[in-house]
């Protein structure tokens, strides 16, 4: 670090004036800064103040940020890359903007593209269609101070989007006063106008009238004005935060304030064509040339000046053919070339780095063809590449170190198994098949470490590296299948250890304690061991009875014991003694009990309590208990872990708990125990992790080994992604046929009418997070109809509906980034049912009428009929009740008759009883025939009868005999026989 130190001071004197000039530069951009707010003594420090620092009395700001970006020589960005696959209308992009939805709108050699974060909208010409694109050859795309998208056309002009129809409004040399020619630069300014940048000339159109009223003001070269443009030709066109235009032809730039006529030129070296412009968050106006390098223009400033403060910059500048710039957070200018990818500029430091083509490959470049640049407004920078759209995130909190391209520096292999970290800031990475790769990130280097072979005879050492340690003095201890070694500083003067236990033992793990080594083996065990003073080491002690002799993990405790982790449980061994104090086997069942014995890594926290990363995710030791009370509080996939299988656990400055896992990173918030997950939006490349590849620098970054690379965390750049993502309607569909959609991306708007014959609707829509949109959340709600929310994610983002009451129903969309965190606009779009004809107000009042006539008809008839059955049932009931009473009163007398009947019968018959009595006591007394007639004058005078007749039967003739006849009829006689006859007191006839 000294020899550094020296060094820049020689570069300095070497170049006399130079440091000076920088002292005043910084003096004048204070002054600048302060010129406005007033305060002649504040002006006055803030000036002494950058002076200083600029001479190096105040410290090093550049340096020390210099020194935080150590990694960025030896990384590149990660990229996500979009193109066919994603359905781009073509993959040589042109230009990019971003309208005020949104959307992203990409210009290509085959049309235009708007893209969602899932796919490609395009939109290309179309014969005989006048409002279609009027060439598919976009140079430009250009979104206004009012929110207007504008597109200048190789061959077709200019052309204006119509949201609200999903077409565009065309403006050439025949419909309207614009030059003929290409359209190469567009740029609106604050009164609504637009200038127009063409092959024949620089136009200004004012406002937005349809082509043929559109008021267009030609300004082109005049050899009699030295107020006019240089030339007719328009390459470029910036219009600046103050106003002023910039405009930029083959002959020079020339700028033009608001205000004024006249366009003055802005001296450049001879020959230099300007095709970039960008003025930044400090107000410097960077100028980006084809071949005659970069050029700034400090605020206020008359002078440009060629940007080359360190030999990298003006060497990688000076063939550069220079197409885009871009500011990014922190201040970086990303420039964009035509063949050589796009390099980053950190002006605090001077710094310069490149991001090339390395062909294709995961997280690379798409292309080293860059033809524009664009910042979104999450902040990332997008790339208009020959082969599609690059996107990346700019001074990320992760970076990724990968294989060795060429001859750029990077790493010999794709597994790192183990890593340590010396106290010079070395990294040692462990490789699977290949040593170990020793890291120095402060110089831009990677080199690799091999061991020595075993025997002179022995073609294939073993290079396997299982564990690493590095010890406070420097020395680096390296266990591999073919022993241990010890190494100096730099992988110099490697030794092996003459420790002859040791060669039968398979080495997992290397911890220091004092001044004994505890080492853990795959298959017996703990040992302890300690220097013998002739390059060996001599054991000291085996720890036994552990919960098993498959050790992952030894990690020193805040108490003085030490934590062992093995494949079945956890154990707490006496740091002095190796007697095991406790052992702890996890049980997946008890959510307070170790979630899984298979241990993988340790942390004890700045509170002391103990972290323990295993197969089953992460429990933290509740403190206070003591040994057989452990008690943990377990994070696993309810609580946010994306993977329970962790690899290593580290903390940073703040006290956040980091950890690697088989799907990510996570980080652990200590006094809530809530997760954050870092995946490959972050930049998180490279997974699964191993465990014990993991280490904490001393300047702050976690780095992490896994299976692709090594990752590399700058805690202090870590914001949890927060971003406003907006949602809109990427496609509406009326009866299952498209319809235009843009019209209804803002509250406010006109309502969906659903016509009777559509039936139904169905409105695609997407939040704008197009960092990880598969991660994205939605919601929806069409109200008047759903009462609840319904959830969706980004496979399901359609909200549809079919048979619809008619009505006025408001579709609520809500959408969630890819953290989960939900925007804070919802989406409304008012929706319509139209009724068909027989759902109509008037039909239905029409049938209500007729509903209620007819129901009081039914009513009148049914009163009628009511009525005249209760008649016909009176006159019924009146009728049977007289026959009743008739039937009664018959009844009555029949029962009358038949009781005097049958009083008078009883009567009869007990006088005939009494006659019969007197006729059998004389019978034998008496004549017969004599008795008989005594008889019947008796009767006869005693009824009165008008005749009297005793008839005898003789029952062996059966002829009747009539002794006895008295009256007018009577006669005696005989009568024929059958005919029977009453013979008195005998009861038989």
């Amino acid at each position: 670090m000294r020899k550094n130190v020296r060094n820049n001071i020689r570069h300095e004197q070497r170049v006399p004036g130079r440091r000076l000039t920088g002292v005043w530069r910084q003096m004048n951009t204070v002054l600048r800064q302060w010129q406005f707010e007033g305060g002649r003594t504040r002006r006055l420090l803030a000036a002494i103040a950058a002076a200083l620092s600029a001479l190096g009395l105040l410290g090093a700001p550049a340096a020390a940020r210099a020194e935080a970006d150590a990694w960025s020589r030896l990384v590149q960005p990660v990229f996500q890359n979009y193109g066919a696959q994603n359905g781009l209308s073509n993959p040589v992009t042109t230009d990019i903007a971003q309208d005020q939805t949104g959307f992203l709108w990409v210009g290509t050699q085959g049309g235009l593209s708007r893209w969602d974060g899932y796919r490609f909208r395009n939109y290309t010409n179309i014969a005989g269609d006048s409002h279609s694109l009027p060439d598919n050859f976009i140079a430009a795309v250009h979104v206004d101070r009012r929110g207007l998208l504008w597109v200048g056309t190789v061959n077709g002009g200019l052309a204006r989007y119509r949201p609200e129809s999903d077409d565009f409004v065309t403006y050439n040399s025949k419909n309207s006063a614009l030059s003929p020619g290409g359209v190469r630069a567009i740029a609106g300014d604050d009164a609504g106008g637009l200038w127009i940048g063409t092959d024949k000339g620089l136009d200004y159109m004012a406002g937005m009238a349809e082509p043929a009223r559109a008021s267009i003001t030609h300004y082109r070269h005049d050899d009699a004005n030295p107020g006019s443009p240089p030339a007719d030709a328009v390459k470029a066109l910036y219009v600046d935060p103050h106003g002023t235009l910039w405009a930029a032809s083959l002959k020079g730039l020339v700028r033009r304030a608001p205000g004024a006529s006249d366009f003055v030129p802005l001296p450049l070296p001879e020959g230099a064509v300007v095709n970039a412009l960008l003025m930044d968050s400090a107000g410097r106006l960077w100028i980006g040339t084809r071949k005659r390098g970069l050029f700034v223009l400090p605020p206020g400033g008359a002078q440009a000046r060629r940007y080359a403060d360190t030999a990298e910059a003006a060497e990688l500048m000076k063939d550069e053919i220079i197409t885009g710039l871009a500011e990014a957070a922190g201040g970086e200018i990303w420039i964009s070339s035509f063949a050589g990818g796009v390099a980053i500029l950190d002006p605090a430091s001077g710094g310069l780095r490149r991001a090339t083509f390395d062909g294709p490959a995961p997280g690379g470049l798409a292309s080293g063809m860059v033809r524009a640049l664009l910042t979104d407004r999450a902040g990332s920078i997008w790339l208009a590449t020959d082969s599609g759209l690059s996107r990346t995130q700019p001074l990320p909190a992760v970076l990724s170190l990968g294989k060795r391209h060429d001859d750029r520096p990077g790493l010999s292999d794709i597994y790192y198994n183990a890593m340590a970290v010396t106290p010079g800031g070395e990294i040692w990475a462990a490789s699977v098949r290949h040593g170990a790769d020793l890291i120095d990130p402060r110089r831009g280097t990677a080199a690799g470490w091999r061991p020595r072979r075993l025997r002179d005879d022995d073609p294939t050492p073993a290079t396997q590296v299982s564990a690493l340690l590095a010890d406070a003095d420097g020395v680096v201890w390296v266990a591999t299948g073919g022993g241990l070694y010890r190494s100096g500083p730099g992988g110099g003067g490697a030794t092996r250890v003459a420790a002859p236990w040791l060669d039968r033992l398979h080495l997992r793990t290397l911890t220091r304690a004092g001044d004994l080594l505890w080492i853990g083996t795959a298959t017996e065990g703990v040992y302890q061991a300690r220097d013998d003073g002739r390059g060996g080491l001599r054991q000291v002690r085996h720890v036994d009875g552990l919960s098993g002799m498959d050790v992952t993990v030894i990690h020193p405790g805040p108490d003085g014991s030490m934590w062992v982790g093995t494949r079945t449980g956890l154990n707490r061994v006496d740091a002095a003694s190796g007697a095991v104090l406790e052992r702890i086997l996890g049980d997946p069942l008890d959510p307070a009990a170790l979630s899984n014995a298979y241990v993988n890594t340790l942390l004890t926290d700045r509170r002391g309590r103990l972290w323990v990363g295993s197969n089953g995710g992460i429990d933290v030791m509740e403190p206070g208990a003591g040994a057989g009370r452990r008690r943990f509080h377990r994070l696993g996939i309810a609580q946010g872990m994306p993977n329970i299988n962790t690899g290593s656990l580290l903390a940073d400055r703040w006290g956040r708990v980091w950890c690697s896992t088989d799907d990510g990173i996570v980080v652990i918030d200590p006094d809530t125990l809530a997760i954050g997950v870092l995946g490959r939006a972050d930049g998180v490349q490279y997974s699964p992790y191993w465990s014990h590849a993991g280490v904490a620098t001393a300047s702050g970054e976690l780095v992490f080994g896994g299976s692709g690379g090594i990752t590399i965390v700058r805690p202090e750049r870590y914001r949890p992604w927060n971003l406003d993502a907006p949602v809109v309607v990427t496609e509406l569909r009326l009866g299952g046929v498209s319809v235009p959609a843009s019209g209804y991306n803002g509250n406010g708007g006109a309502p969906l009418v659903v016509r009777s014959d559509a039936n139904s609707f169905a409105v695609e829509f997407a939040a704008l997070d197009f960092s990880a949109p598969e991660l994205n959340r939605y919601a929806y709600r069409l109200e008047g109809f759903d009462r609840e929310w319904i959830m969706a994610d980004a496979a399901h983002r359609v909200a549809s509906y079919t048979n619809l009451p008619p009505g006025q129903y408001q579709l609520a969309i809500r959408g969630a980034n890819r953290s989960g965190a939900w925007s804070a606009r919802t989406l409304h779009m008012a929706v319509t049912v139209q009724p068909w004809w027989y759902q109509t107000w008037w039909f239905r009042a029409l049938m209500s009428m007729l509903i209620a006539g007819a129901l009081y008809g039914a009513y009148r008839l049914r009163t009628w009929r009511l009525a005249a059955q209760r008649g016909a049932l009176e006159r019924e009931v009146a009728l049977r009740t007289v026959e009743v009473l008739q039937q009664k009163a018959l009844a009555e007398q029949q029962r009358g008759e038949a009781e005097r009947e049958h009083r008078l019968a009883s009567e009869r018959n007990a006088e005939l009883e009494e006659v019969n009595r007197m006729a059998q006591m004389l019978a034998g007394k008496l004549d017969l025939d004599k008795l008989i007639a005594l008889v019947g004058d008796q009767v006869h005078r005693m009824f009165t009868a008008a005749s009297t007749q005793i008839t005898l039967l003789e029952h062996d003739s059966g002829v009747l005999h009539v002794p006895y006849a008295a009256g007018a009829a009577a006669r005696p006689g005989w009568q024929d026989a059958g005919v029977g006859a009453r013979v008195i007191g005998s009861g038989q006839g």
